[in-house]
């Protein structure tokens, strides 16, 4: 019996008819599953009928049964290891809160409402705010451009002083603030809308001996 044939798996792959010649080291074995495989020699690790198989003599040993050797084979393919990742992998962590929000709402997933910074005791606007965002028609409407029925331009209406100009200038504050609180998974700050709404209502501008 001075050659075999037998089968070799390695990993998912299975290569049949693999010939090896019993009279030489089993260094020749080791090069031709090098050729199959590209594991080099001193890598490789094989096993048959459960047994470490180190010189030609195990194989022998193993293959007097008579039957279809099969021999499995450890190791790595050089420079596998050095192969980068087809996608690299991102944590939920790394993302930014408008990423997160952006990637529930692909995955269908209405994420938590996102809090409202409190800017110097303006916690009775953050609370109407959100009482008021369950209302998707209310949203929608915010969201919408907003022009004049003359047809003034958007940029010369906001420019305009005095009560008109001050509440179209807190209409389109408070739209910006809706797109923003709605693309972001962390807290939103009202400071534009903070700075209108107490423009267009003084009494929210006013100031206590202990603060706003």
């Amino acid at each position: 019996m001075d050659s075999i044939r037998i089968s070799v798996k390695w990993n998912k792959q299975e290569f049949e008819n693999v010939e090896v010649d019993l009279s030489e080291p089993l260094a020749l074995l080791n090069a031709q599953l090098m050729t199959l495989t590209g594991v080099p020699a001193d890598r490789q690790k094989l096993m048959a009928n459960r047994k470490l198989v180190k010189t030609v003599d195990d194989l022998k040993a193993a293959a007097k049964g008579g039957k279809n050797l099969r021999v499995t084979m450890l190791g790595t393919a050089e420079g596998a290891e050095l192969q980068q990742p087809l996608e690299r992998t991102v944590f939920v962590e790394d993302l930014t809160p408008a990423e997160r929000a952006k990637l529930l709402r692909e995955k269908n997933i209405e994420p938590l409402p996102p809090g409202i910074t409190n800017l110097g005791n303006t916690c009775y606007l953050a609370s109407v705010l959100q009482m008021l965002r369950p209302c998707r028609e209310l949203t929608a409407a915010v969201k919408n451009d907003m022009k004049n029925s003359t047809g003034e331009s958007a940029a010369a209406y906001t420019a305009l002083s005095g009560a008109v100009g001050a509440a179209y200038r807190l209409a389109l504050a408070l739209k910006d603030f809706h797109s923003h609180w709605d693309s972001t998974a962390g807290a939103a700050q009202p400071v534009l809308l903070v700075h209108a709404l107490r423009e267009a209502f003084p009494q929210f501008a006013r100031k206590a001996a202990a603060g706003p």
